[in-house]
Order: structure tokens, then sequence, then C-alpha cells
């Protein structure tokens, strides 16, 4: 017995080396040196192409080395994917992103691991159809919670809203009124019909599920003066727009504009504070003062001392697609300042209404200055009288960063998907470079569709900044290059095709209209 069970023992390493063996040899052979990760791609070559041994000998050297080659990149995208995995928290987004195709990649390269990431997102794409569907259960947030998910504290939000939902009755005429002063005239009035409960909520109140009613940087109490709904006292503490007016004017300040109320210059980041930039009053023209309606966005947008390249890239990219869509958002006031209208995502725990509700921002001629210089967004062109010209792109921004809070909020970095979606209004798609082609671009070009693209880290490509936003100036069929717009205002760079898709990670598109 003992001799038939190490005669057993032999014969499988024999054949294990035997395998072994043939490998090295067809490496030798196609000039490719295997190494111990490679087995992964040998284990996508059997189950993704239905490759054995036997076939993988009789194909030329050339093939083998094309077939290994595409089995080795679809391994390291599918890594990328199973990397996610060890994130904390896992990023419920990122995941959803993962295809049918990459998961089944994924099973085939890394066996347990890429199981486990298909369990994952099928398991994440149910619980989010449950949730938009409200029918989201305990055992749904429990499993966010134990896997330590991005959305276990939202969707927690929303599970318990789905339990208020029906105290709060939003469907009868009354209660919709109700909401819809609450709405326009913020928190601290107390609504009959709407439960305290409902009112205040746990986590900063849901309050917020009508649209950010209540204010809460300055706390938590509703009845503070700047929070008044007194007459003229929403936001004055208390005051008339006369009195608030008469004070400016005893202090040496200009009397507020529109009906008593200046607007806010919205905060600088900590970085430029630090480096003594100041607000400083800079006069000019929307546009170029020859009254051309051209390229508006090679001119309006110079990316300064701000990370802000995904929405100033959006921006030029809508711009360069529709001038008189940016013309028709931003307002010039007769008192100076100029209004522009964005689009606010409808919040995830809002199950009724618009997707993007409007808000329009206004915003003066101050803008942040170092040295006599713009130190953020700075437009290029002067008229015969020494007034600057094109400064709608930094009033734009400006705007941008009044809408998001703070320039602090904006200067980290984003998604030109979001940008792009909050400047029109339409939701913005996003697709792999690695699988978009230039004739899909000019698809979509050839639409009046807005592109931006986004960087990889570490691009191979010298002419390519990593990890920065870029838009698409033009693609030209002759050449089969893509020619890509830097917001900086230089350093634009043509590629071609291959060349786009190693060096980009993903396509954002939206339809401005």
């Amino acid at each position: 017995m003992l001799k038939k069970i190490l005669y057993v023992l032999a014969l499988a390493l024999s054949v294990s080396s035997a395998r072994s063996a043939g490998l090295a040899a067809q490496d030798d052979a196609g000039g490719i040196q295997w190494r111990a990760p490679s087995y992964a791609t040998w284990d996508y070559l059997e189950q993704r192409q239905q490759m054995d041994e036997t076939s993988w000998r009789a194909l030329p050297a050339d093939e083998q080395k094309t077939m290994l080659d595409q089995a080795k990149q679809a391994c390291a995208e599918a890594g990328k994917a199973v990397k996610l995995l060890s994130a904390s928290p896992l990023d419920g987004d990122r995941l959803l992103e993962i295809g049918q195709e990459d998961a089944a990649d994924a099973k085939a390269c890394f066996k347990q691991e890429g199981k486990r990431l298909d369990e994952v997102v099928r398991t994440l794409n149910g619980i989010k159809a449950r949730a938009e569907s409200g029918t989201l259960t305990e055992n749904d947030i429990n499993w966010l919670e134990e896997n330590n998910v991005s959305w276990a504290e939202k969707y927690k939000e929303t599970y318990k809203y789905q339990a208020l939902k029906p105290k709060i009755g939003e469907h009868t005429a009354k209660q919709q009124q109700q909401l819809d002063k609450f709405n326009a005239e913020g928190t601290g009035k107390k609504l009959s019909g709407i439960t305290n409960d409902a009112k205040h909520g746990d986590s900063e109140g849901l309050d917020k599920f009508y649209d950010g009613g209540a204010s809460k940087k300055d706390g938590d109490d509703l009845s503070a003066p700047h929070l008044s709904l007194k007459a003229g006292g929403m936001k004055t503490g208390g005051k008339t727009p006369e009195e608030q007016k008469q004070e400016l004017m005893q202090k040496g300040a200009p009397p507020p504009a529109l009906g008593g109320k200046a607007p806010d210059n919205p905060a600088l980041n900590k970085a430029s504070v630090k480096d003594g930039v100041t607000y400083q009053k800079i006069d000019g023209n929307l546009y170029s003062s020859s009254g051309k309606t051209g390229d508006i966005y090679t001119m309006a947008i110079n990316q300064g001392q701000l990370g802000d390249c995904y929405f100033l890239s959006s921006a030029a990219s809508i711009a360069k697609k529709d001038p008189d869509y940016i013309k028709d958002s931003i307002h010039e006031n007769k008192d100076g300042t100029y209004s522009v209208d964005f689009y606010r995502e409808k919040p995830w725990w809002k199950l009724w209404g618009p997707d993007y509700t409007k808000e329009t921002v206004t915003v003066d001629n101050q803008f942040p200055v170092k040295d006599g210089s713009p130190e953020y967004n700075n437009s290029k062109g002067y008229s015969d009288t020494g007034k600057k010209d094109n400064m709608w792109g930094m009033v734009y921004e400006k705007a941008y960063a009044k809408f998001q809070g703070s320039y602090g909020a904006i200067a980290e970095g984003g998604w030109p998907s979001a940008a792009m979606a909050e400047i029109t209004g339409k939701p913005s798609t996003t697709s792999p470079a690695s699988s978009t082609s230039l004739d899909k671009i000019t698809d979509w070009e050839k639409k009046g569709y807005a592109v931006t693209v986004g960087s990889i880290e570490k691009p191979s490509n010298a002419g390519v900044v990593g990890g920065h936003a870029y838009y698409i100036q033009s693609v030209d069929p002759v050449t089969k290059t893509v020619t890509l717009g830097n917001p900086w205002g230089f350093k634009n760079v043509t590629l071609t095709e291959a060349e786009f898709q190693a060096n980009y990670s993903e396509v954002y598109v939206n339809p401005i209209h």
C-alpha cells in the first residue's frame, strides 16, 4: 500500500514538472521569461481563451507572444479591480464600475480574490437597486457595516428615512405646499404636519432632505440671529437692508448691492492665505473686446495655483462645443456683479423631484491676487483701454467656488463628470480610455458633446501630465491622432490612438443639452 501511495505521488510530481518544463520550453521558443506570477496569466489562457498545453504548443511563437501579452494585460487590469478589495473603506462607487467581463477576468486570474470580487459587486448592485426602490433591509445595512463599505453611513440614513417617509406624507397637496415653503424660507419655523423627528433627525438633521434648507456652518442652533425669519433678518443678524446700508456707509464701505445684500467672496484655501493672496478688484470684459465669439475657451481658461483642472477642463470643453451655452449661463447685472447658473444634483436621500435643480450664484469683480496678478485662473488678452478680456473664466471659477462653499472646496481635485453635470444639469457618462477609440470620440464630437479625459498617474508619454484633466480639442482623421487641451493654457498634447489609450484612464462625456 505504501509503495502504491509513493508511486502516485511521484507520478503527480512528474506531471507537474513536465508541465512546468513544457511551459519553460515554450517561453524559450517565444523569447518570454516566465515567473511565478505568470501562472495567473496561464490560468487566464486556460479559462478565458480555452487554451490547453497541446494547443499552445501548436501555435507559432509570434502568436504565443501576442496571446500572452494580451493575457498579461487583461490580468493586470483585473488586478486593479481586485486591488479595490484591499481599500479601507471599500469604495462602493468604484467597485460598481467593474463590468462583468472584468469580473470574469479577475476570477480567471486570481481565483479566490476574483470570486470574492464578483460576490461583492453582485451584492452592492443589489443593495443599490433596493436603495433606489425604497426597499432596503436591515441585512443590507449590516452587510455594508461588516464589510466596511463607504456607503454604510449614507445608506443607513436612507434606511431610516424609509421608515420616516410615511409619516411625512409628502404626496398630499397640503404637505407639498409646506415643504416648498420650508425650502424657500429655511429652518427656524415650525411646520405643522411634519413630525419633530422628521424635521430634526439624527445625523445633522433630516432638514437636509429638503435640499439643504438648514445651514450647518454655524452649528445646530436654528434660533440663531443669522437664521431669523423676521423681516430683513435672513442671514443679516435681524437688520433690515436699509439699516445694513447705513451701517456699512458709516464704516466707509460701499453700499450692498441686490436689495441690500452684497455677494460674499468665497473663502480662499489655506495655502493661498499663508502665501499672501488677497482679494482685489479687477476691471475687464467678460469676452473679447473685439466682439469675436470664437475660441473663447483658449483665452479664458488658464489654470493657476489651484487644483481644479477637472472643473476648468470641463468649462473649456463646454465652451468649445457651445460658446453660447456659457454666455447664456452668465448674466451681467446692472450693479456690476455677475450671476452664474449651476445645477445642484438631487440629494441621494431624496426620492422625488428633478435630478438637477438650477442654482444661481452671484459674485463681483474681486479676485484672488498676489503681487498684482490673479493667483488662480487668469484670462489672456487686454482691450485697447487696458482692461482684461475674456474674464468669464475667472468669473466662472469664482462662482463655482462659491457654489461649492469655498476655493478650498474645489482646490484638491475632483471628477470632470460631476463638474460638467453641475454646469449643464445633464448627467455625464464615464468610459475607460483603454477601450475608447478615436472613432468613438469623433462620433461624440459630431453630436456636440463635451468630452474630457483624465490621465494616469505615471504616463509613459513625456508630454502628458500625470493625474491631470484634459479636454478634447480635435481629432484628425487623416493622421489618426487626437489633440488634448491642457487647462494650464499651454502644453497641449497630440497622440495616436494607442498612445491615448495607454496614457489616460477615463473619458467623461456630457451631452450639454
